[in-house]
């Protein structure tokens, strides 16, 4: 495991990793570092600096250049998203192609109700690369957690993602949702929650839309129904239009009380999906007991040899 994140790092741009022109500290009132919000401090740093957050409780914060902000764990240092409206811990814009902007060791604690969709962490459109390291990141059942839209390589790792609880349009958001993207997900457990039977019984975990995407180490994990309720059990991934690879990894559904649903995948419009040997790709109870479920022009293959790197070229299905 620390290879394959030394790997990792080791493949991110030049410009990425060289050293920091400056450092900028926040914590609270009285810790004597230079801020006391993580807003003002990456408002006065340039691309390239690191902002240090000490443990705390901070407010949202909009992170619209390539920098490193490094909080001090998850649980040391927490988000507290708005009592209304939108409950966002953080947006990252405005990186450019060739630098990488890094949130790491931070979790957040949620103050509103968030919006179905609304992502806990929403990555808009841009063409460098996202990094987000030793996060614990918890939302309500129907909100997103980590939403990215034309996004040229987002990077999670080591990190625990648990909410959403799937759907479209306008309907409950995923737990990871990945739009136009690239998506590699290293260490990490992303995991839904599930939903009442009465808004659809619909929960899958991870949502891929013309996204190229590579679980390594990692767990997908559908969401149990509520068992009030009752329903179908969460699925692991619905994808279309896209291209998966997975490497030592479980994909599992859900626990549910129906004949149907909980499915590890659900693959469409020409979707390929590839997995390695020892990977493990199961349905959860409910799921009839078939772990893939693919439209004609989608596919499931176990390929022993596969081993993509973050270095190799991989398309997006529409490309």
């Amino acid at each position: 495991m620390k290879r394959l994140l030394l790997a990792l790092l080791a493949s991110l741009p030049v410009a990425s990793v060289s050293f920091a022109t400056q450092v900028f500290t926040v914590g609270p009132p009285g810790s004597g570092a230079s801020f006391n919000d993580i807003q003002s401090a990456i408002d006065a740093a340039s691309p390239g600096d690191v902002v240090l957050v000490a443990p705390g409780t901070y407010q949202a914060f909009i992170l619209d250049k390539p920098l490193h902000v490094q909080g001090a764990g998850p649980g040391a240092t927490v988000i507290e998203t708005p009592q209304f409206g939108a409950a966002t811990m953080a947006i990252v814009l405005g990186v450019p192609a060739g630098q990488t902007a890094v949130v790491a060791g931070m979790s957040a604690v949620i103050g509103g109700v968030p919006l179905f969709r609304d992502g806990l962490l929403v990555v808009e459109p841009l063409a460098g690369t996202v990094a987000l390291h030793d996060l614990n990141l918890v939302t309500h059942p129907g909100a997103g957690t980590v939403f990215a839209t034309g996004v040229g390589r987002l990077i999670v790792s080591s990190s625990l993602v648990h909410g959403g609880a799937g759907g479209t349009g306008s309907g409950p958001g995923y737990a990871l949702e990945s739009n136009d993207s690239r998506v590699w997900v290293v260490d990490s457990v992303i995991s839904g929650q599930g939903f009442p039977g009465f808004f659809g019984g619909e929960h899958t975990t991870v949502g891929l839309f013309n996204s190229a995407a590579c679980f390594a180490v990692s767990a997908v994990l559908g969401g149990d129904v509520w068992p009030t309720f009752g329903g179908e059990g969460g699925d692991g991934i619905d994808a279309q239009s896209s291209t998966l690879f997975f490497d030592r990894s479980i994909v599992q559904g859900g626990v549910g009380t129906t004949s149907t649903g909980a499915f590890a995948m659900l693959l469409a419009s020409n979707t390929t999906a590839t997995a390695r040997a020892d990977s493990v790709v199961v349905a959860g109870p409910g799921g009839g007991g078939v772990p893939v479920s693919a439209d004609p022009s989608s596919q499931f293959t176990v390929d022993p040899a596969i081993r993509p790197t973050l270095s190799a070229s991989v398309p997006l299905a529409s490309a």
